[in-house]
Parts: C-alpha cells; sequence; structure tokens
C-alpha cells in the first residue's frame, strides 16, 4: 500500500507545485497583504520588510495547507469520495503548524517569543485562511489532479508472488528470454520459468496504459507512478 500511496502523493504535489495559476494567484495574495497590511502590520512593519513578512507567511501558510490537503486527498479516499471534502480536512488540520509556523516567523521579524496562547491564536487566525488556500487550490487545480491516474490497489500484483521476497517490489520491467520472463523490480531482478504472455496477465491492477511499438519485437509500455514498466520480448 505504501508503494502506491507514496509516488501517487508526491504526483499529486508535483502537479501543485508545476502550477503557475496558482502560484499566480499566491503572488497576487502576498502583494494584498502587503499593500493593505491586515493584523496591524501597515503600522508596525515597513511596506518594505513588510513584503518579506507577508511573503513568509503566506509562503508558509501555503505549502503547509497544501502537502496537508494532498496526503489527506490520499488517505482519505477509502473513506469519502469526494475529493474537496478531503482535502478541506486535511488544510483543517494544517491551522495548527501554521500557527505555529506564524508564531516563528512573528519571533524572527519581531523578536517576540513564541508563546501556546499565541500560537493558538494564529492558528484560529489561520484556520480560515488555510481553508481558502484550499480552495484556491481546489478550484486552480481540480481538473488536473482528477486526470492522475488513482488506481493505486492494496494488493500487490500476483506476479509478485513468484518471486523471492528479498525482490519484492514495485514493477519496473519484463523481459522475455527463450522460455523465461525476468522480471525487474525497485528491489532487484529475477528469472522465472513463465511464458512472457502470462507473466503480463499477471502484472495485475497496475495503472497506466499499455502501447504496442514494432520494430522487430513488440514493445509494450504501463507508466507506473514511480517509473514506467517496460516490457519487451527479446
Amino acid at each position: 500500500m505504501t508503494d502506491g500511496l507514496l509516488p501517487f502523493t508526491l504526483r499529486e504535489l508535483s502537479t501543485i507545485v508545476r502550477a503557475p495559476r496558482l502560484w499566480g494567484t499566491f503572488l497576487v495574495v502576498v502583494l494584498i497583504f502587503t499593500i493593505t497590511g491586515p493584523f496591524g502590520t501597515d503600522l508596525s512593519i515597513p511596506v518594505a520588510v513588510r513584503f518579506f513578512y507577508w511573503l513568509c507567511v503566506q509562503f508558509a501558510g501555503w505549502s503547509t495547507a497544501i502537502v496537508f490537503s494532498v496526503l489527506a486527498n490520499v488517505v482519505l479516499e477509502r473513506f469519502t469520495r469526494h475529493a474537496f471534502t478531503r482535502m478541506m480536512t486535511g488544510a483543517v488540520i494544517a491551522s495548527l503548524p501554521i500557527g505555529l509556523w506564524i508564531s516563528v516567523i512573528d519571533w524572527s521579524f519581531s523578536g517576540r517569543t513564541p508563546t501556546i496562547s499565541a500560537t493558538l491564536a494564529n492558528a484560529a487566525v489561520a484556520l480560515p485562511l488555510s481553508a481558502l488556500f484550499c480552495i484556491l487550490a481546489y478550484l486552480t487545480l481540480h481538473h488536473d489532479l482528477e486526470a492522475i491516474p488513482r488506481n493505486v490497489s492494496n494488493t500487490p500484483p500476483p506476479l509478485l508472488a513468484r518471486l523471492k521476497p528479498d525482490n519484492r517490489g514495485t514493477i519496473l520491467r519484463l523481459s522475455a528470454e527463450d522460455h523465461y520472463t525476468r522480471i525487474v523490480t525497485s528491489r532487484g531482478q529475477e528469472l522465472i520459468l513463465l511464458r512472457f504472455s502470462d507473466a503480463v496477465k499477471e502484472v495485475g491492477d497496475t495503472s497506466g496504459f499499455r502501447s504496442i511499438v514494432r520494430t522487430g519485437s513488440p514493445t509494450g509500455m504501463w507508466p507506473n507512478f514511480a517509473e514506467p514498466i517496460v516490457v519487451s520480448a527479446l
């Protein structure tokens, strides 16, 4: 299960990190907070310093909320089918660490020693902001996130049962050698007595698609969460 969830989570995070629309919105929010100076920062912090202050606060808040939202989106998928509900749950939980981040940033800019009460107060302020970050991320990226394959199976492919325990990992490549099939995984490789066509069938519910390219010998490919499974007949 971990082998499937971790790569999928990293792939969702990668989709978000590479989204220019989201970070364009982020910069607009930073500029708005810099100009308006909410929470008394217009009086206590000069405008140039205020920009960097809100840049740090917003980056810490957005990053934490996004990470928690993506993790919740993956972990809670078995409990609810609504992606927005899963992501919002993660964003709400993220308000506490965001409150801690704000306390640390306040300390670095003003010298005020962080306290538990101040951190909890910051978390209360961060709660609606974290929810807003989640909404913006979802509205900006939900089409991209829904396009990511979600066939994360809790059951390992049947083919792995034929391998030695030390070699059982994410399947990366299959190749036919006479009446044998060589199986390459993330933990090693092994040559087993099994027809190539049967080995392909036992790959199981590995997500992705298969394409056939004829260049003297057929080649199939299943894009995997970690990296492609390349299947070839030699």
